[in-house]
């Protein structure tokens, strides 16, 4: 295959598309086996009494998803195993480590946090803390 270049010569292209190929089959090689932190779609509202996150984390069973809160912090991992009794044609899946961190207001009701999963999907319900009432004081005198 040829183009033509600015100034009207031709310009093989054969070779740079060899280059291509072979660029992408190294990557794909040297990635094959790479371990690396994947990131989980998620989607964060509020309501009036908490907040809400889905993740989504398919193929993903729940014996290995892990969440805590940490200083004020949501922290979610997960992982995804690959099935080590195959050789892939061609793998477009993510697999291995997924770790997601989330600041959270500094007044949540931690003992209230709520987490399920479905179909995929961890769902968790973080309440919000009770707002502090405002209390008059009677002062005594003499």
């Amino acid at each position: 295959m040829n183009a033509l270049t600015s100034n009207g010569s031709r310009l093989n292209l054969l070779p740079m598309n060899a280059f291509s190929r072979e660029m992408s089959r190294w990557i794909d090689e040297l990635s094959h086996d790479a371990k690396t932190v994947g990131h989980a779609p998620v989607s964060i509202w509020e309501s009036d009494d908490s907040f809400h996150l889905e993740f989504d984390l398919p193929g993903v069973n729940v014996e290995n998803v892990d969440l805590k809160v940490v200083e004020n912090s949501l922290h979610v991992t997960a992982t995804r195993d690959i099935c080590q009794d195959v050789t892939y044609v061609r793998q477009e899946r993510n697999f291995g480590q997924i770790e997601r961190q989330f600041s959270l207001p500094t007044r949540i009701d931690e003992s209230g946090i709520e987490a399920e999963m479905d179909a995929g999907v961890l769902k968790v319900v973080v309440p919000k803390a009770p707002e502090s009432q405002v209390k008059k004081i009677e002062i005594k005198g003499s």
